[in-house]
């Protein structure tokens, strides 16, 4: 199982989906399609049962290729909220959290609907890995 920091998370824990390779003694990681790898990744998130960390707000950003002004004018926060909430300096509110899953499954075409938001946050348990196998995600 390979730990994927390079997502900027440090709770991904991919099965399959890469090869390791030796060059001149030393080890590398190719991603086979890593595409499929960040869309498990945000479906996950879009499911993460409590509310997403700054690091993960910061992904999901750069997932949807926005700029940090960009993503507040999208989220109608105030200028440099994102950046504050990205460096745990500001606690998004549950309206910008949903948002911002709202706008990741809508980017992967993937459907989100309020209920599923509400159990999900409701429900928040420890489950915190996300592991990838087969481009499909599971909490452990």
């Amino acid at each position: 199982m390979y730990k994927y920091t390079e997502s900027g998370l440090s709770n991904i824990f991919l099965k399959d989906g890469y090869e390791k390779f030796l060059e001149n003694n030393e080890e590398f990681i190719s991603f086979i399609d890593l595409e499929k790898t960040h869309k498990a990744i945000s479906l996950a998130l879009c499911m993460k049962p409590a509310r997403l960390s700054n690091a993960e707000v910061c992904f999901i950003r750069k997932e949807l290729n926005l700029s940090q002004s960009e993503f507040d004018s999208i989220l109608l926060l105030e200028d440099g909220a994102t950046y504050q909430i990205e460096t745990g300096l500001l606690k998004q509110t549950y309206r910008s959290d949903f948002l911002m899953r709202h706008l990741l499954a809508k980017h992967h075409n993937e459907a989100f609907s309020s209920p599923e938001y509400c159990s999900v946050i409701e429900g928040g348990d420890l489950r915190e890995n996300i592991v990838i196998s087969n481009y499909t995600y599971t909490w452990t």
